[in-house]
């Protein structure tokens, strides 16, 4: 990734692999539970359904398309 031109250097994962120098202590169980985000998500009533949304296969397509246009992939 250092080899990369400066433009996509900045958009690699480079910057944050710091964070990831050293493991972490392991924790017992989730930082964030399940119950607890989809509670959070219910609460916000983000969609008809009423939970965690779903990512399509036509948004994933369009964020693959983009991430090409930007010459990021």
């Amino acid at each position: 990734m250092r080899g990369l031109p400066d433009r996509q250097r900045q958009h690699s994962l480079l910057p944050l692999l710091h964070a990831f120098a050293r493991p972490e202590k392991p924790l017992s169980g989730s930082a964030l539970p399940a119950d607890q985000f989809r509670a959070g998500v219910r609460a916000a009533a983000l969609n008809k359904e009423n939970d965690i949304p779903h990512l399509s296969q036509d948004l994933i397509t369009k964020y693959v398309a983009d991430l090409r246009s930007q010459r990021l992939l």
